[in-house]
């Protein structure tokens, strides 16, 4: 994936994580906290080839989740996905999402 995409993404995301009121934000916070440490944990451990399938069941998950109005933790698995997709790119903006997405997963899992 492209730097600036990512990027692109990021800005996206951080805009709909900063428009939700205190309960869903506090939501979408608690989701990240739950589900860091094992997608973290599996993606890490996994093989080349399973580690683009993780990366395509999260966005799958997401999306289902989205639809299903889940949309803090949608939100959340968001992160995490850019998180993980900001190590694999090269370039500036990769670098801008991967220390932007840190913080966030930082604040989730304070």
């Amino acid at each position: 994936m492209q730097s600036n995409i990512l990027r692109e993404q990021y800005d996206d995301l951080k805009r709909r994580i900063d428009a939700l009121s205190v309960e869903p934000k506090s939501t979408c916070f608690n989701y990240i906290k739950s589900t860091y440490g094992p997608v973290n944990e599996g993606y890490e451990l996994a093989s080349s080839a399973d580690r683009e399938r993780i990366l395509q069941e999260l966005r799958d998950v997401s999306r289902r989740l989205w639809s299903a109005g889940n949309r803090p933790q949608a939100l959340a698995l968001g992160v995490l996905l850019l998180n993980i997709e900001s190590q694999l790119t090269p370039g500036d903006d990769a670098a801008f999402v991967k220390q932007a997405t840190d913080a966030l997963i930082k604040e989730g899992i304070a």
